[in-house]
Parts: C-alpha cells; sequence; structure tokens
C-alpha cells in the first residue's frame, strides 16, 4: 500500500500543477479541486499504511477517510455555490452595474441605458445584454460606432460579450416602457 501510496500523490500531483498553469474559470477550478481531493486521499493511505504497518492502530484508516469526506464537503459546498450563481446567470463578482450604467449614460450619443444584464458562463468569460436609448436621428454608420464605442467600454469592465438593443427615446415612449 505504501508503494501504491506513493505512485498516487505522485501522478495525481503531477496533474494538479500541470493544471494550475491554465486559467482560473470554474471548470478548471472543479477538476483541480477534485485532483487535490485525490492527493489528499492517496497521503491519507500513505500515512495510514506508515502508521498501521508500525502500531496496531485499526481505527487510523476510518478516522482518515472521515476527515478526507469533512474536506471534500467543504470543497463541494464552495464550487456548488459558485455554479448555481453560473446556472441562474447572476452577476459575477467584481462587476458593478451601477458604475457600468454610469459610464454608458457618460457616452457620447447616449440619452438613457436599461435593462442592463450581465452574467458569466464560467467565472471568466462575461456577457451582458442592455437597451440604449440614442437620439433618433442617426445614420446606421453613426449608430455602428455608437455601438463598438459602447462594446469597448463594457470591455473595460471584463464583458467580453455584449447584445446592445438601440431605440429611440419616441419608440420608448410609444411602447410605455418609460421608467422613472
Amino acid at each position: 500500500m505504501i508503494w501504491l501510496a506513493v505512485l498516487g500523490i505522485l501522478v495525481n500531483g503531477a496533474a494538479v500543477f500541470r493544471l494550475r498553469k491554465g486559467g482560473e474559470s470554474l471548470n478548471e477550478q472543479v477538476i483541480t479541486w477534485h485532483l487535490l481531493e485525490d492527493v489528499l486521499g492517496w497521503v491519507a493511505v500513505l500515512i495510514g499504511s506508515i502508521l498501521m504497518y508500525y502500531f496496531d492502530l485499526p481505527w487510523i484508516d476510518p478516522a482518515l477517510s472521515i476527515g478526507i469526506t469533512v474536506f471534500i464537503l467543504y470543497g463541494v459546498v464552495g464550487r456548488l455555490w459558485k455554479a448555481g450563481k453560473v446556472i441562474l446567470q447572476a452577476t459575477p463578482e467584481g462587476i458593478d452595474c451601477a458604475r457600468i450604467l454610469r459610464d454608458l449614460l457618460a457616452t457620447s450619443g447616449v440619452e438613457d441605458a436599461h435593462h442592463l444584464h450581465v452574467w458569466t458562463l464560467d467565472g471568466e468569460y462575461h456577457l451582458a445584454s442592455v437597451h440604449l436609448v440614442v437620439e433618433g436621428s442617426r445614420s446606421l454608420q453613426e449608430l455602428q460606432q455608437l455601438k463598438q464605442i459602447v462594446k469597448e467600454r463594457l470591455h473595460d469592465h471584463g464583458i467580453e460579450h455584449a447584445t446592445l438593443e438601440l431605440e429611440t427615446a419616441r419608440e420608448r415612449e410609444s411602447h410605455g416602457e418609460l421608467e422613472v
């Protein structure tokens, strides 16, 4: 058992070090955590087998198993919470929607911004959708330039992809969406 545990520690430890060179997406975090749990399991097997080889301690194996289980549960709850926020399309940590709206409203040609929704696909790649009220007498080329400026501002906030809906004040009023 001792040599098998050493082999398990080396193989899983190498996998952890190799994977840690990647990004910090939720998927990579979960895989890294799983591999760390495997390493911990092999360390427990190593400790347990050494102790049981030299001492009569039949309780050491269940005690180490319970310890590993508590450690794994701790990690699972944290990762499950993060995954749930992704699934529910919650605003990612570090994204300040009020600040984003202020920046969009400070953009020349944007009269109002509303219905901002920011979410993430994996904890790293953030997306947004927003309705922008623009001046009604703009050409298509001016609107395309405005969209590019808005997307650059959103990118400055860590948003990689944005869906923009452009509307005029008159159009917004005619649909009864005028908000106070």
